[in-house]
């Protein structure tokens, strides 16, 4: 028996196939600007930080911040700077992943992510910082 496809009223047409099909929605740093394509290979649907907007936007929130709330809420963030936005992650409740401990070439540092990604879990975890160590194992935490 076939399934009949939904009323136009009822479909979701908010859905956009290349969300649906990426491993998560990252947020990349500016700095790190590099990395996108790398995690794009690895199946990660990357969002980049709007050039020149000010990191004290995001260091510093608030509630009524709509702009920083839309981009990141619910989304990880990658930076080399995790502990400026630590307060920005409890205010508007996304993730961190920190790379400044993991000083390696974009290929290896999207790869690490991939399989920090899957061997933690992290798309249910929400939200928490990823440190990635060059010397020993990653470190979860989770934000309060």
């Amino acid at each position: 028996m076939r399934s009949k496809l939904p009323e136009p009223s009822r479909a979701n047409l908010n859905y956009q196939p290349e969300v649906a099909m990426a491993r998560g929605v990252l947020v990349d740093d500016e700095n790190l600007l590099a990395l996108i394509p790398f995690l794009e290979m690895q199946r990660f649907r990357v969002l980049s930080l709007e050039p020149g907007m000010k990191d004290d936007r995001i260091v510093n929130p608030t509630m009524k911040d709509d702009e920083i709330a839309s981009l990141l809420s619910h989304r990880i963030f990658v930076t080399n700077s995790a502990e400026d936005f630590r307060l920005a992650a409890a205010v508007h409740e996304f993730s961190i992943i920190d790379t400044a401990g993991y000083l390696q070439d974009p290929p290896s540092l999207a790869q690490e992510i991939f399989q920090c990604w899957m061997q933690l879990k992290l798309k249910g975890k929400q939200p928490f910082i990823l440190r990635l160590m060059r010397e020993g194992g990653p470190v979860l935490e989770q934000v309060e």
